[in-house]
């Protein structure tokens, strides 16, 4: 499709959606729910139990930290 084939295209398309407007109204924005409907849940068999949490100790000991020592040579 070249250029002016395109430029055809768009203009043919562009007829029929004013034609179509020219028909009815405009379509309006409706919302999807009404503005007054609620919804009611039952939370209560929501409830958890005690669950007891048990965090074992690191397997790992801690780090120390210590200096880091270099072979690099400092250019100052």
């Amino acid at each position: 499709m070249i250029t002016e084939e395109f430029q055809e295209y768009q203009r043919q398309l562009n007829r029929i959606r004013e034609a179509k407007l020219k028909e009815g109204k405009l379509p309006t924005k409706r919302p999807l729910l009404e503005p007054e409907v609620k919804f009611k849940v039952d939370v209560s068999d929501l409830a958890l139990e005690d669950i007891p949490i048990n965090i074992p100790e690191p397997v790992k000991e801690p780090i120390k930290e210590q200096p880091v020592k270099s072979n690099s040579v400092t250019l100052f």
